[in-house]
């Protein structure tokens, strides 16, 4: 073997052109591939990595007379964690932002996310902390002052890395909290594609955000409840523990408002689910390319196994037996694909950071890390071993398949009319791989494009500018301060020049997600609810001028003032067009009383109905053309602490930023100017994965394209070599250039016809797995499958024209001569 190695060295350091394409070449496809296992790996089959046996975690949830509910109140979770045996330690958190004063003097909040959590927290998922330690019982206890514990990232960059910070006195949100503990490194929480930078005990809730009260309350559902199953504890026994154990807390605890308990597996968050079908898609097709990739090589490899003919002839003729000859040609790819293998993990560790600058930003913490771990490089190196065994096994056996005799009288190895049935073959799957990745490439473009139609319910997004701020940074809680405040901070944005209109608002519709939306119980009297049907509406909280600055029309009625005057004791609401197609079924909604929350009887009453505004698409799958159920109440009969305003600019939005960073420093300056950003650029991050499928689908595609071109000029070059005899005989006999570019053409095109077709049934299947992440085109849209063929049929007249140009000029002379 070391000789064949040596030899093999020596062999392709004389043929420096065939051996630096083939290690791009496969360079190339092991990149393509490791990259995307190495986001699928990171973000959904492994995506907690320093968490003890993820597998034996579950998630629990609440099941209501209304259907199941993803989070508990504190009290629900608390008494459900007492009676719990099968499930060891049940824990829940809850995502939160706050504002983080690393100095003593005070100065502005810089925003950071952070948790809620409970005590064992860290303990149930099996995480210890790099230093100091993690949250205690004693932590929780009325009268203790709030505790963190640092994420690792935040201690490196805000803390310089110093290990005397335990025990180092910080603000959140203007109260002072401990540091007892910082995580370990990479580890960034427990929900899946999201970072974190702090956790503090839920104990701190009152204090820190929800206000007196807040965390007792069983009207506020707000925590993620998790469990680890015991030992000899399985799945199914838990579910049926928990629910018994539900029941028993619903009928010792009415007033909690649940019925049971389900137990699920543990998913941290809904990222895994959205994140799953785009980057299986996305392995898929550079499974493709790997495909056509080895294909190609294949080719490359018969190519210069013919022109050795004579040497294996020799070999044979001196004792070497066919499976001598075959092993000395799988070694000589093995030398190719170690190197190839290099520059495929190369690209494998660009790729990653590849992956953050496609996704667009957004208001959330969102982290794409996919680390090179030992499972990447394994299967790295496992690819590579297969990619030796597709492009080089078949060209070996072929090649080490001698006729001693012709091979040794044969004189030039360009003479032969003989035509490879297996390098046509390889083409063929080339072109047929190669239109299903264009296919899958155009399907999500398509995509992008239906999205980008996609009406969102506002008008002109790039004139407005979104300024968030949060008064919880400031600790600030109190209800007439912030509407107060909120007031002049309109006012003076107002008078900047070329501000046209402002608006403040608690939400921003058409993000990425809904997380930060408001969502509330609802009544309507007369509507009969179906079974298991959630009445609950997502509420945003705005000022008067709100459908104005978002250019939102009023379809019916009028906005709102704080109250009705009509009806002093009832708060005005604007619903949008879902709201009252569900809910007033031939029934006018304008004037209409609703109960809002837990009332018993309408607190609130319809005065308007705004057009559909889509709040969130986290999924494409989930739209279906229609926005969810939506009231707008005024910020003033509510204040919320998270408030952005709506600047609606004659000119560049950006153009105002600095007047409004005065504006906030004159009026309020404790509070923080958080993300500036354009209405347009918010609601571009809604179809962040279908912008990423087309962008990475788009490369793969080119590339795709590439190889396939490459591929139809070897074989139809290969062929102009090797017939080079036959077309001197028929220029010699009359035949034109015309016939003889038409007799070259005509292969190639028809091996293309028969890759297309090919191509055309695989694209159709592949399309029903891209189903789930189109929208606006069918997975077997006639257009888009003509137009892709129509493409390979161009590719596939310049790549053998070219070389069928070239087999016009032999000289009919030069070519009897040949023997």
């Amino acid at each position: 073997m070391l000789n064949d190695l040596r030899y093999a060295v020596r062999s392709l350091r004389r043929s420096p052109a065939y051996t630096i394409v083939v290690v791009l070449t496969l360079g190339l496809g092991i990149g393509a591939n490791t990259t995307a296992f190495s986001w699928m790996e990171g973000l959904v089959l492994n995506p907690f990595p320093l968490v003890r046996e993820p597998s034996r975690l579950v998630t629990v949830k609440a099941k209501t007379s209304r259907g199941t509910a993803d989070n508990f109140s504190y009290p629900a979770f608390a008494a459900l964690m007492a009676r719990t045996r099968t499930v060891d330690g049940l824990a829940a958190y809850q995502l939160n932002q706050f504002g983080l004063q690393t100095h003593a003097d005070g100065g502005q909040a810089e925003p950071v996310f952070g948790v809620f959590a409970t005590s064992n927290y860290f303990s149930v998922l099996g995480v210890k902390p790099a230093l100091g330690r993690a949250f205690l019982p004693s932590d929780s206890v009325a009268g203790a002052g709030p505790v963190v514990v640092l994420g690792h990232s935040l201690w490196r960059h805000h803390f310089a890395a110093d290990s005397a910070v335990i025990g180092r006195r910080i603000r959140l949100n203007g109260h002072e909290a401990t540091v007892v503990g910082v995580a370990p490194p990479g580890f960034v929480g427990s929900f899946a594609a999201l970072r974190f930078d702090l956790w503090v005990p839920v104990s701190s809730y009152d204090l820190l955000a929800g206000g007196p009260g807040a965390l007792m309350s069983t009207h506020t559902w707000w925590l993620v409840t998790f469990g680890r199953l015991r030992p000899g504890s399985s799945m199914d026994q838990a579910r049926v523990e928990l629910d018994l154990v539900g029941q028993q807390v619903a009928r010792d605890n009415p007033d909690l408002g649940i019925m049971s308990a389900a137990v699920e597996p543990f998913e941290g968050g809904n990222a895994r689910r959205i994140l799953a079908p785009t980057f299986t898609a996305l392995l898929g097709v550079t499974a493709l390319v790997m495909l056509i990739v080895c294909a190609n090589l294949a080719n490359l490899f018969l190519a210069r196994a013919s022109g050795r003919q004579r040497e294996f002839a020799v070999r044979a003729a001196i004792g070497a037996g066919r499976g001598r000859i075959a092993r000395q040609l799988l070694v000589e790819c093995l030398a190719l694909a170690a190197p190839g293998a290099l520059l495929g993990i190369g690209l494998a560790a660009w790729g990653r950071d590849a992956l953050a600058a496609i996704v667009p930003t957004t208001g959330s913490p969102v982290v794409l890390d996919t680390p090179l771990d030992l499972r990447v490089l394994a299967f790295a190196i496992a690819l590579t071993l297969l990619a030796v065994l597709l492009f080089g096994l078949a060209p070996a056996l072929r090649a080490s398949r001698l006729d001693l005799t012709s091979r040794l009288k044969s004189g030039s190895p360009g003479s032969g009319t003989s035509r490879s049935r297996l390098r046509g073959a390889f083409v063929v799957v080339q072109i047929a791989l190669s239109l299903v990745t264009v296919v899958s490439a155009a399907l999500f473009v398509r995509t992008v494009r239906a999205l980008e139609r996609i009406d969102p319910g506002f008008r002109d997004g790039e004139h407005v500018l979104l300024v968030s701020t949060n008064f919880g940074f400031a600790g600030v809680r109190d209800g007439a301060q912030m509407r107060t405040t909120v007031d002049r901070l309109i006012d003076g944005v107002a008078g900047i020049p070329g501000v046209a209109a402002v608006a403040a608002a608690d939400f921003v519709p058409m993000g990425l997600n809904c997380d930060q939306c408001g969502n509330w119980r609802v009544s309507v009297p007369g509507y009969s609810p179906r079974r298991d049907e959630r009445m609950t509406a997502d509420i945003t909280h705005i000022t008067p001028s709100y459908f104005s600055v978002m250019r939102i029309p009023i379809v019916r009625g009028r906005t709102m003032s704080q109250v009705d005057p009509a009806r002093p004791s009832m708060r005005a609401i604007v619903v949008n067009e879902t709201f009252a197609k569900r809910y007033f079924v031939g029934r006018d909604p304008i004037g209409a009383g609703v109960a809002l929350g837990f009332a018993p009887e309408p607190n609130a009453v319809i005065v308007g109905v705004a057009h559909n505004v889509i709040s969130a698409l986290a999924n494409v799958t989930e739209m279906s053309g229609a926005a969810d159920p939506m009231f707008y109440l005024s910020y003033a009969s509510d204040p919320q602490t998270s408030v952005t305003l709506h600047i609606r600019t004659a000119g560049d939005p950006f153009s105002v930023l600095s007047e409004v960073r005065r504006t906030f420093a004159r009026v309020a300056p404790a509070l923080a100017v958080v993300a500036p950003e354009t209405l347009d650029e918010h609601a571009s991050g809604a179809f962040a994965l279908q912008r990423l499928g087309a962008s990475v689908l788009g490369v793969l595609g080119a590339v795709a394209l590439l190889l396939a071109a490459l591929g139809l000029y070897g074989v139809t070059s290969y062929a102009v070599t090797q017939r080079t005899h036959e077309v001197g005989v028929r220029v010699a006999l009359g035949a034109s250039a015309r016939q003889v570019l038409t007799l070259f053409l005509s292969d190639g095109f028809r091996l293309a016809a028969i890759g297309v077709v090919t191509g055309w049934i695989i694209a159709l299947a592949m399309g029903r797995l891209l189903a789930s992440q189109l929208y606006g085109v069918a997975p077997s849209d006639p257009a888009t499958l003509a137009g892709t063929a129509l493409l390979l049929s161009l590719v596939t007249l310049v790549a053998n024209y070219v070389p069928a140009r070239r087999a016009t000029r032999v000289s009919p002379l030069i070519a009897l001569r040949a023997d």
